[in-house]
């Protein structure tokens, strides 16, 4: 388990949950608790705060949107939990933290 993550005995259905892809992260919410190694997760919409411009120092602030696109994540072998059916060399879900980042260098 990464350092980063709840134990899945701790995760709670309103938990926050993080979308890593690249050097891209985005929000999402534990909305529900299949088994032990099954949630399923919503994107949150994310509004950003700060007036940096094109800055790697960024600051969001998150809300529910219920009109978001909501998937299954399965924990895998490896400690990371990727949407279910997908294959574990894509994009992957942390458990724990929401955040928001867009790398500026793209």
């Amino acid at each position: 388990m990464r350092q980063d993550q709840q134990k899945t005995s701790e995760i709670r259905v309103g938990d926050g949950a993080t979308y890593h892809i690249g050097s891209d992260k985005y929000p999402y919410t534990v909305v529900g608790i299949m088994t032990a190694k099954r949630l399923r997760v919503c994107r949150d919409h994310a509004v950003r705060t700060d007036k940096n411009g094109l800055s790697e120092i960024q600051t969001w602030e998150y809300s529910s949107n219920e009109n978001s696109n909501c998937y299954v994540i399965t924990l895998r072998k490896n400690g990371f939990w990727y949407r279910m059916g997908e294959s574990s060399k894509g994009g992957f879900f942390t458990i724990g933290k929401r955040e928001m980042y867009q790398d500026p260098s793209f």
